[in-house]
């Protein structure tokens, strides 16, 4: 565990070690919680691709910790949220750094209606700026909208990223096992 040598090499691997031990102690505890904490290891790999867009990549590591512990309890909802992820519409607002950087009054309409967009029921943003500072005033802008009902919010998460622009995803109403 500690060379992450979780399955591969194969003879050689966390995997096995825990394996052999289940052959001759199928009640071992600290064998079952090694393959429990394999299978965790790869559905967070798995999440982290799907957050970055590389669904392909996330479904390979859910395999792999479907491998490892079939029944391990995260299995189901990493595979529903990758789902979610890979099939949700997406709009991006690309932000000019100059107009950013200057607060031009211009860019005011598009962040509202990224704000519109986001507040639909199934919808959230992801707003990803230089700074913290940046991406708190595009989210201020975005919720800043006299046409809203004062019940609605902005849901968006502020990532820091380079280039700036704001991606609304909304998601289908059901997750398709």
């Amino acid at each position: 565990m500690a060379t992450e040598h979780f399955i591969y090499p194969a003879s050689n691997s966390a995997l096995a070690s825990y394996d052999r031990v289940l052959i001759l102690d199928p009640d071992n505890e600290i064998a079952l919680r090694g393959l429990e904490s394999i299978a965790g290891h790869y559905l967070a790999r798995a999440m982290d691709a799907a957050d970055k867009r590389r669904f392909e990549q996330a479904r390979a590591f859910l395999e792999q910790a479907q491998l490892v512990d079939p029944q391990h309890p995260g299995i189901i909802p990493t595979r529903e949220q990758i789902t979610m992820l890979s099939s949700a519409r997406r709009t991006t607002v690309s932000l000019d750094p100059d107009i950013l950087k200057a607060r031009d009054p211009l860019l005011l309409e598009s962040l509202r209606e990224a704000g519109r967009q986001s507040r639909q029921s199934g919808c959230r943003a992801v707003i990803y700026a230089r700074s913290d500072a940046e991406g708190r005033w595009i989210y201020q802008q975005m919720s800043n909208d006299a046409e809203a009902n004062n019940d609605e919010r902005v849901r968006a998460n502020v990532q820091i990223s380079w280039p700036a622009r704001i991606e609304v995803l909304c998601f289908s109403d059901q997750v398709h096992r």
